[in-house]
């Protein structure tokens, strides 16, 4: 057996989502292995958060482990010659560092049981998270504890410089695509209307945040906003939604939005700005214009959004 933790790089900024890619690979045949037992340490600092993202491989090639506490869905590469043994399982973990200075990612330990004789097929079922390496050992059965470490990693976390920073600073790293789409285009003046924005991004869901849109200086007072911003999980990024209210007829478009993020490769921020979208708003009951006292104290929340958030397969009786 072998394992390794890989980080994409060695040298990151503070709050700068870092991947790290664990490799677990393994000659033994996958019916024998059970109980598996991993708990890198990392995970249980503070000062560490961690998002691992959901798995998008192939369902046949999806294998759920216990690592950290947590039931997570990898993906197992199988040995063209044997195909009952593990073969090789990968996945992806984000982990974002709020501390500058030096950090250690410390060795980490991987357990399992090792039967004597096979008790089942890992794959049935793998990523429901059923498989024997969730369960503990059977003291009637026959069998020996086998492990293996990954080395200690040094990462260097360089601190955000304060030169440029807005008040309103995302938290985004670029490189980063930000799209803005509103429906409907075309309405009353107060009638609702929502707002999609979708951030494309190498960090994964979980760990991208978006401004409050109550600060963006082109929406004040022109717009009555809601800063409940629901999310949608998507491959490469995070869509966010929330609704609003054109104030006057006098608005012919939604206007730009700017979102500063930092550039790791410049070393400086930047803004990032989106394109503009025509709207047609019409009077409402002889009204130009309306009253945003109407609206005091309350606000406009999106229904609750079930889809994409803990799968991305159709419902059915099953799941």
């Amino acid at each position: 057996m072998s394992l390794s933790l890989t980080p994409q790089k060695r040298r990151v900024y503070a709050g700068e989502p870092l991947r790290i890619d664990f490799q677990w690979q393994c000659d033994l045949e996958a019916g024998r292995l059970q109980a598996l037992n991993y708990y890198p340490q990392f995970f249980n600092d503070p000062n560490v958060e961690i998002v691992i993202p959901r798995n998008t491989a192939n369902e046949e090639d999806r294998v759920g482990i216990p690592i950290g506490g947590r039931r997570v869905i990898g993906t197992r590469q199988r040995d063209e010659s044997d195909a009952k043994n593990l073969g090789t399982l990968t996945l992806p973990i984000f982990i974002r560092l709020k501390e500058p200075g030096t950090f250690i990612l410390p060795s980490t330990r991987l357990e399992c049981a090792h039967l004597a004789i096979s008790n089942r097929t890992l794959g049935q079922y793998a990523a429901h998270f059923n498989n024997e390496l969730f369960s503990a050992e059977d003291p009637e059965s026959k069998y020996e504890r086998l492990y293996v470490e990954s080395p200690p990693i040094e990462i260097e976390v360089l601190p955000l410089p304060e030169k440029g920073r807005l008040p309103e600073f995302s938290g985004i790293f670029a490189p980063v695509d930000i799209k803005a789409e509103i429906t409907p285009r075309a309405l009353s003046v107060g009638d609702l209307m929502e707002v999609k924005i979708e951030v494309t991004n190498h960090a994964p869901y979980g760990m991208i945040e978006f401004p409050k849109l109550s600060r963006q200086k082109g929406l004040r007072g022109r717009f009555l906003v809601d800063d409940q911003l629901g999310e949608l999980w998507k491959a490469d990024g995070t869509i966010f939604r929330t609704r609003l209210r054109a104030l006057t007829t006098e608005v012919a478009a939604f206007p730009t939005l700017n979102v500063q993020v930092f550039d790791v490769e410049a070393g400086e921020y930047k803004l990032i700005y989106t394109d503009p979208i025509n709207l047609r708003v019409h009077p409402k009951d002889g009204s130009n214009f309306i009253d945003i006292s109407n609206y005091a104290g309350t606000q406009v929340s999106l229904v609750e959004q079930p889809e994409g958030i803990w799968h991305n397969l159709e419902a059915n009786v099953m799941n």
